[in-house]
Order: C-alpha cells, then structure tokens, then sequence
C-alpha cells in the first residue's frame, strides 16, 4: 500500500481518537488512540475507498461524523464527497457534492487535482464546505443541516 501521510482525526465521547491516514494504495488506514493521543494502534486498512488526496473529518452538532474528500481512487480528485457516520468510523451515508469535470484555467507546476483541499464548518443550522478547485479558485456550498 506504500506510505502513510495526512491524517486527520475524530474523538468519540468515550474520549477514543480515530485517525484516518492517506495512503497512496487503494484504501485509507486507520489508527486509534485510548489515551489522548500518547499511544496509538499500527494504522490498518480500511474498507474506506482513497482518492489519493487531503480529506476532512468533522463532526456535525447532532455528534455524527463527516468525511469531506475524494474516495474515489485514480480520479484525479473527482468527485467531492460529502460521506456520514452515525457512530464510529462507519461512514454509511454519502452525498456527491461536485462531479462535474472541468477544465483548468492555467497550466503549471503541480495542477493536479480537480475538487481538492476541503474544510468544512458547521454555522447558523448549515454546513459550509470548502474547497479549491484545480487550485485556482476557492468555493463554498453551503447544506443546511435539516437536509442531512
């Protein structure tokens, strides 16, 4: 599967840290830690698809977990994906946020990857998302909660 990079974490109520790591083989990896992030488990594949790409986890007020990113594997970073856990790491729900492929605007050192970097944030009863796009512009969508 090849190296680990860019995890991002979620922490249960429990006080139980699952990290999620990019990989660079078809599956993200997860890793665990019970003691506040001092020890953590050997990272093991998911059933969790890898776009190959940065991605966030969040949770939403009602305590469920979002995944924000690109699951789909040699994509080249499409579709978004807006994908939901209702405990855990189960991610069981799963909205496509953009699948339109576009064109670049300029060529460049490092342009690829279509829908990549996303953030996201809970304000107001909506989710923001926020991503780039070929890295020459930034978007916001704006979900309101109720329709999750």
């Amino acid at each position: 599967e090849g190296a680990l990079c860019e995890g991002a974490y979620l922490q249960e109520e429990d006080g139980i840290i699952h990290m999620l790591h990019r990989s660079y083989g078809r599956w993200l990896f997860e890793s665990d830690s019970e003691d506040d992030g001092r020890h953590w488990s050997l990272p093991e594949a998911t059933q969790f698809p890898n776009g190959n790409s940065k991605f966030y986890l969040g949770r939403l007020p009602d305590g469920r977990g979002i995944f924000v990113g690109n699951p789909e594997p040699n994509s080249n970073r499409c579709p978004l994906v807006l994908s939901l856990a209702e405990a855990g790491m189960r991610f069981e729900r799963h909205y496509i946020l953009e699948s339109q492929p576009t064109r670049r605007k300029f060529s460049g050192f490092a342009k690829g990857g279509m829908y990549a970097y996303p953030h996201a944030l809970c304000w107001n009863d909506s989710l923001y998302v926020i991503y780039s796009l070929w890295k020459e512009d930034v978007y916001v969508l704006k979900i309101p909660l109720a329709g999750l």
